[in-house]
């Protein structure tokens, strides 16, 4: 387990006269809502910067009902932006608000960085907004502000919608013992997990269950305790997000990200643990 603690318009339609009957009108059908749901994701290079030149990686699971996560990860020095937040839909144009924080999911080799914004702070909120076509691409703006009020640059991003979404979901499927790390996530055929950690202590109970079983998302729940050291402000805690089973790879990866509020504080766990 990776644990991080911070301190923390309408639509107008207008209607034609109708070809026949001299000025006749009637009123358009409503807009149909596209669907959000989907695993989408994108990748571009930095163009300007402390960090030109370096590549994003960046996956998102969105639920049906608008529930989403995303994690967008820098390849050259280890650092992510982990995001939450809720997508609502009128007809195909889509917005949302979201909480993000700058983490470090993993070391490169030579590379020693501090994972935080300009201007020193690591957490950020932000708004979503664009177009969605259902089951294909998202043409999307995101703008933010750090937690010191900082304005971040406005990025306009087009995603594509991952074919591995539309695999079927159930708790037979994501059932078995994942490796992390050095630890072990157990999650049994009613989707009872079950993990601990003998450097933190930490012990990991929660459950995760499905959403729709056309898809490939699921939800998931968990509680920490017996955390000591740093770690101790998380116990009792409770965790909650998405989680995608990647069935590309051989063996399976279970990827998910759940937050919490430790104490005031936004507190973000991501994880990405293979199947044995």
């Amino acid at each position: 387990m990776r644990l991080v603690i911070r301190t923390a318009t309408p639509l107008l339609l207008i209607a034609g006269l109708s070809a026949c009957g001299g000025g006749s009108s009637s009123d358009p059908p409503p807009p149909v809502n596209q669907s959000p749901g989907g695993i989408w994701t994108t990748q571009h290079t930095v163009t300007s910067g402390p960090n030109t030149g370096d590549m994003i990686k960046s996956v998102a699971v969105v639920s049906e009902s608008g529930e989403l996560y995303f994690a967008s990860q820098n390849q050259n020095n280890g650092c992510a932006d982990v995001g939450f937040g809720q997508a609502s839909v009128t007809g195909d144009s889509i917005s949302a608000n979201i909480n993000v924080e700058s983490v470090q999911y993993t070391t490169v080799p030579g590379v020693n960085t501090t994972c935080s914004y300009p201007d020193g702070s690591t957490t950020a909120t932000g708004t979503i907004s664009g177009t969605i076509s259902q089951r294909s691409s998202l043409n999307i703006t995101v703008s933010g502000m750090t937690s010191k009020g900082t304005a971040l640059p406005s990025d306009t991003e087009t995603w594509t919608f991952s074919n591995s979404y539309d695999t079927a979901s159930s708790l037979a499927t994501v059932a078995g013992n994942y490796t992390d790390g050095s630890d072990t996530l157990s999650i049994d055929g009613n989707g009872v997990m079950f993990e601990q950690d003998p450097a933190s202590g930490c012990v990991l109970n929660g459950t995760i269950s499905v959403i729709n079983a056309q898809y490939n998302a699921y939800s998931i729940s968990f509680v920490l305790s017996n955390c000591t050291g740093g770690a101790a402000v998380a116990n009792g805690v409770n965790f909650t997000g998405l989680a995608t089973l990647d069935q590309t790879v051989s063996p399976a990866q279970l990827d998910f990200g759940v937050s919490g509020n430790v104490g005031g504080s936004f507190a973000v766990v991501i994880d990405q643990v293979t199947h044995q």
